[in-house]
């Protein structure tokens, strides 16, 4: 996270401006002989719409204030193309915006935004009060989600969460839903100055673990002479939040996901400019060797790598010394938890007729594209 502005962490009318004029993150390289195609979908096309879409949202008005955040971000299909000639919706709308903010204080966020918009909330959550909200919030992912909140053109779903819980995701791996979401590309938008050090190092901690498991978790990694291409690599670690991730087992997730993650148009430009560093460290301490075209050639059948390579994951997660099976264990405990509660609190922050429609959209997202198959 990038800023260019004093701190947005104090609520003031200038508290959104400093997000929508923050520096936002340079896009990846692009390799001269890729050409990157637009989405049918036309999804938002740089962080510029995104923060536009917070201004909008959180931004001071005639008869609010602006309501503070400590950082976003955007993620999924609605920033990212996530496979070229994707089927559109039957109606020919673009997909939902899925963004991520993070607070200071869950409670005040949600007093704030239930006196402006009440009707983000549903159910008896609208009248429940912020607290019970925060709660609730704090339960599965350790994030509250807001669905289908229109903002001009472009329906949006925010979910808010408290910085020091995901600082801790983070870091500790203990939900590995805010930091699964982090592990994979996405549109970083700005972030006051105190929760910017804290997440910045946070952020780097979580790319290095992933990194370290996605090599890991390899069936049969790129030994010495068998380079592994750069796909599969990333594909690895685009799995770790899916690991036992009850969504897919219930057909609400795309079954392609994570070949749609690392493959679509713009995708491994993307995800080599958030692990190249990374990769490169790691063959500077001899552990694998790192070719001009991403793929990579590393003994994993060698103890001391894999336990070299297990030192770089969280605490709670080096009891499995670098052997596949255990961590893989680890892992799914994690997100089977954790999805299981947040799916759970999905349909009830939903409302009825919200939960039924958005679970309708996501099962009818994976038979359009069984269809197209």
């Amino acid at each position: 996270f990038k800023v260019r502005s004093k701190s947005v962490m104090m609520a003031s009318k200038h508290a959104l401006h400093r997000i929508v004029t923050c520096k936002y993150l340079k896009p990846p390289r692009r390799r001269q002989n890729r050409k990157i195609s637009t989405s049918p979908l036309s999804p938002p096309s740089n962080h510029a719409e995104l923060a536009s879409i917070l201004s909008k949202l959180f931004g001071p008005s005639d008869s609010h204030p602006a309501i503070p955040l400590s950082f976003a971000f955007g993620y999924g299909s609605g920033v990212f193309s996530q496979r070229s000639g994707a089927a559109p919706k039957p109606d020919g709308s673009p997909p939902m915006v899925d963004l991520i903010i993070g607070v200071d204080d869950p409670t005040a966020f949600h007093a704030s935004v239930l006196r402006r918009y009440p009707s983000h909330y549903r159910g008896a959550f609208a009248s429940a009060g912020p607290a019970a909200v925060t709660r609730v919030g704090h339960a599965g992912g350790g994030v509250w989600f807001n669905p289908f909140v229109r903002v001009g053109d472009r329906v949006v779903k925010y979910g808010v969460t408290a910085a020091v819980d995901v600082a801790r995701d983070l870091t500790e791996w203990d939900r590995l839903y805010v930091a699964g979401r982090m592990q994979k590309p996405t549109a970083e938008i700005c972030c006051g100055d105190d929760a910017g050090g804290v997440l910045r190092e946070a952020r780097t901690a979580n790319l290095r673990a992933a990194l370290a498991a996605g090599l890991l978790l390899l069936p049969s990694g790129g030994g010495v002479g068998t380079p592994l291409p750069a796909a599969e690599l990333h594909a690895s670690v685009a799995s770790l939040s899916y690991v036992g991730d009850i969504r897919l087992l219930f057909g609400a997730e795309c079954p392609e996901k994570i070949r749609n993650l690392v493959s679509a148009d713009g995708a491994p430009e993307r995800w080599e400019a958030m692990y190249r560093p990374y990769l490169e460290n790691l063959e500077g301490k001899g552990l694998l060797t790192l070719s001009e075209d991403g793929s990579v050639e590393a003994d994993l059948s060698r103890t001391s790598v894999r336990l070299e390579l297990a030192k770089d994951l969280p605490p709670s997660f080096r009891s499995s010394e670098g052997d596949r099976d255990r961590l893989k264990a680890d892992l799914a405990a994690v997100v089977r938890r954790s999805s299981a509660l947040q799916s759970a609190k999905g349909v009830l922050t939903a409302g009825l007729w919200g939960g039924i429609r958005y679970a309708t959209e996501k099962f009818a997202k994976g038979w359009r594209r069984k269809k197209k198959k």
